[in-house]
């Protein structure tokens, strides 16, 4: 049967890198992380994606009222010739209390429209892979 919800954590930390010189001097200040970033990725069947887009449109409206949120983009790829989209955002949050503070406020605003998004998947055929990551600083 084919898998209706993915779901894939990948923490990426934030390691302490070392610059050096040409004659391998010691380091200088690590990198540190800045940002904790979400990106999920939705495959969706072209038939579902007049369904899906609103609600992608809608939930992107209530995240930009959430505190914390330094940014949020969604990216939009072509139809594909086996008849899936795929729809890409990106949530750039100031820290993970942001992060977890927006679940919560997310999770109710589902409950109180009655449904979920792993019901919405589910019944749309879609999946979702997601991602989460941590900005770090270059030099």
């Amino acid at each position: 049967m084919r898998k209706l919800l993915l779901t894939l954590t990948l923490a990426l930390p934030a390691l302490p890198a070392v610059a050096q010189s040409a004659r391998g001097a010691a380091p200088t200040t690590p990198r540190t992380a800045m940002k904790n970033v979400l990106i999920d990725r939705f495959t969706v069947p072209v038939a579902a994606a007049a369904e899906f887009v609103p609600r992608l449109k809608l939930a992107g409206q209530q995240l930009r009222t959430q505190p914390g949120l330094v940014r949020y983009a969604v990216y939009e790829s072509a139809a594909a010739a086996d008849g899936q989209r795929v729809f890409v955002t990106v949530a750039v949050w100031a820290s993970e209390q942001a992060i977890q503070q927006a679940k919560a406020a997310m999770q109710a605003a589902h409950q109180q429209a009655g449904g979920t998004p792993a019901e919405l998947y589910a019944r749309l055929h879609i999946t979702l892979e997601r991602g989460s990551y941590s900005e770090i600083e270059w030099p």
